[in-house]
């Protein structure tokens, strides 16, 4: 049984932040090559290469499911996917956080404070396992995943 599916990209401004940082050196390259036709071929690579960065950010989704068994938080094109076992959950609780301040940014992050998941917006579910890890998972409905996850977890402790 599905508890809970959403699908998020990364915000517009951010994709196109990133792809402008990308793009400074890109035509950087490219100025160089049209002056100095020895350097072609290697600005005929870095520019591809934008391409192909700026067309991941582009494509890039983060996919958070709930099910019967476990939470999984797939990146697709960005990062293999996160199991998150119904049994090893502690607590899960949405808030609003400062992806920024809190992880450095967004994307896939680690830091002090554990993993996180985020694409856009300030609000997710943080996931603490019985290990003492914490996983943040980003969504633009967060109390929806947070009861989702609650009831999964609720409904695999009873008895069968």
């Amino acid at each position: 049984m599905t508890y809970f599916h959403e699908e998020q990209t990364f915000s517009r401004w951010i994709a196109w932040v990133i792809v402008a940082l990308i793009g400074i050196p890109v035509a950087i390259a490219l100025v160089e090559s049209l002056v100095r036709p020895d350097v072609f071929f290697p600005s005929l690579m870095t520019i591809t290469l934008f391409v192909a960065v700026a067309a991941l950010f582009f494509l890039a989704r983060l996919v958070v499911d709930v099910d019967g068994d476990e939470i999984r938080i797939g990146f697709h094109f960005l990062w293999p996917k996160r199991r998150i076992p119904l049994a090893n959950i502690r607590s899960a609780r949405a808030q609003h956080y400062s992806p920024l301040g809190a992880y450095g940014g967004w994307g896939v992050r680690f830091s002090w404070r554990g993993w996180a998941f985020t694409t856009g917006g300030s609000d997710g579910v943080l996931v603490e396992t019985n290990a003492g890890k914490r996983v943040m998972i980003g969504s633009h409905r967060a109390k929806e995943l947070e009861a989702a996850i609650a009831r999964a977890v609720a409904e695999r402790s009873e008895p069968r």
